[in-house]
C-alpha cells in the first residue's frame, strides 16, 4: 500500500507524518488530520484494489478538509468520480465487529 498512499500523497499535495495497517472493527480507515496520521484496516488487504485506492483517497482528503464537507467531496468527485458506487461496494463487505455479532446471534 505504501506505493499507493506515496501517489495519493503527492497528487493531493499532502503528506502524512506517518500510517499503518492495524485490525479494526468498526472502520476502513480513519485518519488525525491534526497529527496527520492515517490507519488503515488489516482488512482492506482482502478487498478490490479500488477500495484501497478509495480508502486511501478518502483518508487523505481529511488532510486537506477534516470533515465530509463540500470541499472534501469535491476532492474525492475530481479525483474518483465513481467514488460513490465503490463505497457502497466496500460497505457491503463485512468488517470484523458486524461478523463478531453474527456469531453472537448465532
Amino acid at each position: 500500500m505504501a506505493p499507493r498512499l506515496e501517489h495519493w500523497s503527492s497528487h493531493l499535495g499532502v503528506a502524512t507524518e506517518t500510517w499503518g495497517i492495524r485490525p479494526m472493527k468498526t472502520k476502513w480507515g480513519s485518519c488525525n488530520p491534526d497529527k496527520k496520521i492515517v490507519w488503515l484496516n488489516l482488512e482492506l488487504a482482502k478487498k478490490p484494489v479500488r477500495a484501497i485506492e478509495y480508502v486511501l483517497l478518502h483518508e487523505l482528503a481529511h488532510l486537506i478538509s477534516p470533515r465530509h464537507d463540500e470541499r472534501f467531496i469535491k476532492v474525492l468527485d475530481d479525483n474518483m468520480p465513481k467514488w460513490r458506487s465503490i463505497r457502497d461496494e466496500l460497505n457491503q463487505y463485512p468488517l470484523a465487529a458486524w461478523e463478531d455479532l453474527q456469531a453472537l446471534a448465532r
